[in-house]
């Protein structure tokens, strides 16, 4: 595998409930190479260089941040990716084609946060050398009124 990209998908949300709001923003980029001696020696994860952060906005609305993306390719699943906001008490979760948890915030308070991303399991990765990439998306989901 000669490099990594991962693109990030920026895109405002504005979710309007009575007098509360939530705004979403995602920022930034993560990259990373692999060389055929990192695979040998059994280097079995990696960091990735990023400069993704989340900027979540709300007057009184909590919410949850989920993530989702494509494979790299079909012998590259995003299962070897994984991702953490770097907030309080947040742990690495492991990405999906379907939306993943990845962090829970209180509301009334804004925050930029750092995503840290790192590739795992790579002894059982068995995709060519080449580039790849995909596109991770964000969505934050609040609470229904009453709840």
């Amino acid at each position: 595998i000669t490099g990594i990209g991962l693109a990030n998908s920026s895109h405002p949300m504005n979710v309007y409930l009575s007098n509360n709001f939530l705004w979403l923003e995602v920022f930034g980029s993560a990259t990373t190479s692999l060389t055929s001696t990192e695979i040998i020696n059994g280097l079995e994860e990696k960091n990735l260089d990023s400069s993704v952060y989340i900027l979540v906005l709300s007057s009184r609305v909590s919410c949850t941040i989920f993530a989702s993306a494509a494979n790299f390719s079909d012998s590259f699943p995003i299962s070897h990716l994984q991702l953490r906001v770097n907030a309080t008490g947040q742990t690495y979760k492991t990405l999906a084609n379907t939306p993943v948890a990845v962090g829970n915030f209180a509301g009334g308070h804004q925050w930029l946060h750092p995503v840290q991303f790192k590739l795992v399991n790579l002894s059982n990765l068995r995709a060519a050398p080449g580039s790849y990439q995909t596109v991770v998306t964000y969505t934050a989901v609040t609470p229904a009124i009453g709840d």
